[in-house]
């Protein structure tokens, strides 16, 4: 018993070390049901958000199928179940670092370009704290680094 103890407090140790750090978050019944949808067995959250990204990109191409697709319900709930998942980890008006929810990079281009046909965009800023950053890659395939970051609803017309 006390081994298992000594281990957890190293592995929490190595953690806070890394710059991580435990967050709490409540999840609505539509979050619960988007994360249950997407998560696999043992998959941590940064995981899953990068998982459903990547398969996204590969389904859509800056917002619109790259080729007929048969079950178009599928990527509709793809979209449906990032677009929650995004809500519950950045709700509306509030800005978060996702390095303390565990994320550490993050295809920001390629996920806004999901996002903008949805209404939605994901803005990063840069507040100097090295600890906080999550490695963000542009259309280029270039890296940035960004620390705080919103989901804010983008209206018809508006330019980001």
């Amino acid at each position: 018993m006390a081994d298992a103890k000594r281990r957890k407090q190293r592995m929490r140790e190595r953690r806070q070390q890394a710059g991580m750090k435990a967050e709490l978050v409540w999840l609505s019944a539509g979050g619960q049901v988007a994360m249950a949808a997407l998560r696999q067995p043992g998959e941590t959250v940064d995981a899953v958000v990068n998982r459903a990204l990547i398969a996204l990109q590969r389904v859509m191409a800056n917002g619109t199928s790259p080729a007929p697709h048969h079950d178009t319900r599928r990527s509709d709930g793809a979209c449906a179940a990032l677009v929650a998942l995004l809500q519950v980890l950045l709700p509306e008006g509030e800005r978060r670092y996702l390095r303390d929810c565990g994320i550490t990079t993050l295809p920001l281009a390629q996920l806004n370009a999901v996002l903008t046909p949805l209404g939605y965009v994901l803005v990063g800023r840069k507040t100097r704290s090295p600890a906080r950053f999550v490695v963000c890659t542009d259309t280029r395939g270039e890296v940035d680094r960004y620390e705080l970051f919103e989901l804010k609803q983008v209206e018809e017309g508006q330019e980001r």
